[in-house]
Parts: structure tokens; sequence; C-alpha cells
């Protein structure tokens, strides 16, 4: 990896750093102004999305279409909750007083997304991200170049890189990320690199989300097009 890509990362990192603490002060109103215009940005991206899904892995039109509208499914159910979510949460307590769950923002977050899954693996973790108060970046699978080409061109829509940010690279960038102190790492792959992650998240008591492995069972009938 080149000194100018350990750089770009670095200094993406610790402009989120910087900026954590103004996200984390965001009201409801705020994060649901955010998720909308995210929502609004795939929307009209749509065709392009299915069409790179389609250049990058062949998969069927309404599967590329039904990760879309998982997502904006998502955001909508978040937008209609969040105010809820976001409030303390009374709790019994057995000595004399109040006590409450406060709901607090990580800070800082890593998404690593999958080849087979581009959208619902990396954008619906944001999605809980931001609504959380975070700041995020998003490492997608290298493998899908024109899918990531349009998620790439969304974020840089709605966000500033201080506080989203989308990097594209092979497994170095990946590796170079586990280097950083994140607060939390999403991750949907192997156990063998939910391992890695894990290790190098211990390392600075960073919390992660793993999804590991998994089976989706289909039967596939003769003359079935994927294309239509």
């Amino acid at each position: 990896m080149s000194n100018s890509t350990i750089n770009k990362l670095q200094s993406i990192f610790e402009k989120q750093k910087s900026y954590q603490w103004q996200v984390r002060q965001t009201s409801a109103r705020q994060r649901i102004e955010k998720l909308m215009k995210l929502k609004d940005a795939i929307l009209m991206r749509t065709h392009d999305l299915v069409e790179a899904a389609i250049t990058d892995f062949v998969t069927p039109t309404m599967t590329a279409e039904h990760q879309i509208y998982a997502v904006t499914s998502a955001i909508d159910y978040t937008v209609e909750h969040l105010e809820q979510w976001m409030h303390p949460e009374r709790v019994e307590n057995p000595q004399d007083g109040e006590a409450y769950i406060l709901h607090e923002s990580r800070g800082c977050v890593c998404i690593f997304g999958t080849w087979n899954s581009p959208m619902s693996v990396t954008i619906h973790p944001l999605v809980d991200a931001l609504a959380a108060g975070n700041c995020a970046i998003i490492k997608p699978s290298e493998f899908n170049p024109a899918y990531n080409q349009v998620l790439q061109e969304i974020i840089d829509t709605v966000f500033d890189e201080q506080e989203v940010a989308l990097v594209q690279g092979e497994a170095d960038v990946s590796e170079q990320l586990l280097k950083l102190r994140f607060d939390h790492f999403f991750f949907t792959g192997s156990p063998r690199i939910g391992k890695i992650i894990m290790r190098e998240a211990a390392e600075h008591l960073a919390t992660v989300t793993l999804e590991l492995g998994g089976k989706s069972p289909v039967i596939v009938e003769k003359g079935y097009d994927p294309l239509k």
C-alpha cells in the first residue's frame, strides 16, 4: 500500500474522531434529516444500482431491487421510531432515587461489506450507525467495482467525509483500517476473517457486530433466466 493511501485513511479517520463529538449531540430531527437524504439519494440511483449489480455478479433484477428497498424500508422504520429510541429508558432502582438507561453513541465505526450483498451489508449498518449518532467509514468488497462506484457517488453526495466516507481498495486497505482505533466494527463474512477482526478490535477494546457464515439454499428450475 502506498504512503498516500495510508495517509488518506489516517486523515479521514482523524477528521471523524474530531467531528464525532458534534455528531453525538445531534437531535433526533437532525439524524432523521440525514437518513431521509440518504434514502432519497438511493432511490434516485435505483436504476444505476440494479445495472451495477447485474454487471458485477449477474444478480436477478428482482434481487437487486429487493436489497435496495429492504434498506429504504429500514430507513423508514428507523425514522418512525428514532425519537422514542433516543429517550432515556427508566428502570427499577432498588436503592433510593431514579435510574435510567441512557443510549449513547459509540463514536467512529467501520463497516466492512461483502460482494454478494453490497447494499444490505454496507448501507443497512450505516443506517443504524447514523441513527445512533456515529461517524462511519465504509469499506465495500473490492469485487464489486461497478456497484462501489455508484455507492461512492451516493455517499459523496449526501455526506462530508468527516461524518461518512466510503473507501475502496484491496485487502490491504481493510488491514490498514483494522489498525485504526475505531470504536465499533461491523463485519459480515467468514469465521476466519471474523476472528481477525475480533482480535484486532480487542487491542483497543472496540466492540464488534459479526455475522459469520450462513446458508441460503435455493432450487433453480431448468430454463430459469437470471437476467429477467
